[in-house]
């Protein structure tokens, strides 16, 4: 596994979803949060609230990562 390979996408809004063994009901199947480390054992996200859930990498089906908004984005507010 590359080390580095998602240090560019530190401090970007990013979905993690859940190994099926990890899922209880269906609304615990995604988290959403900032991305704020990394490591082999598994992941950081601050969530809305500002508490920080750690995810170990073995209960991690994927992970969807928003690219940083546009230009235009930025200049015109929108989303």
């Amino acid at each position: 596994m590359e080390t580095n390979l998602l240090q560019q996408y530190l401090s970007r809004p990013v979905t993690v979803y859940f190994a099926p063994h990890m899922i209880a009901s269906p609304d615990d199947e995604a988290e959403e949060g900032q991305l704020l480390s990394y490591d082999a054992t598994g992941i950081l996200l601050k969530q809305t609230n500002d508490s920080i859930l750690f995810i170990p990498i073995d209960c991690i089906r994927s992970m969807s990562i928003r690219p940083h908004p546009s230009f235009w984005q930025r200049l015109t507010g929108a989303v």
